[in-house]
């Protein structure tokens, strides 16, 4: 069971950990949406491609950092990763390997939309 009296001690390592996971999910939040401006304003100086475009390849970017800071602040608490990355690893297969059609009539969306040969 958890010890939470243990885990609220200002002595505690726990409870210094639990508030260094939350300052660095915070500051990933901060990273992620600075992440999502910055690749949807360098995509939209690029000529012909369209702007929902960039906002997707945008939202993609910072749903990354996300990803990546939700697993840096379970590695400050304590958390083993490795089944963790394990799991991630496995879906990430599975939508490569299961939506590969999907993913590469989108990505020829995005090359007919950055090009507009029509």
């Amino acid at each position: 069971m958890l010890d939470f009296q243990g885990m609220t001690e200002a002595g505690s390592n726990s409870f210094w950990s639990l508030i260094l996971a939350i300052v660095v999910l915070a500051l990933t939040f901060a990273v992620a949406r600075f992440v999502r401006r910055r690749v949807r304003r360098w995509l939209s100086e690029i000529e012909g491609l369209e702007e929902y475009a960039g906002a997707t390849l945008g939202r993609i970017a910072g749903w990354i950092v996300v990803l990546l800071g939700v697993v840096l602040a379970l590695g400050v608490l304590g958390v083993d990763m490795v089944p963790i990355a394990l799991i991630l690893v496995l879906i990430l297969a599975m939508v490569v390997l299961m939506g590969q059609p999907l993913i590469q009539s989108w990505g020829a969306g995005m090359l007919l939309q950055a090009r507009a040969p029509f």
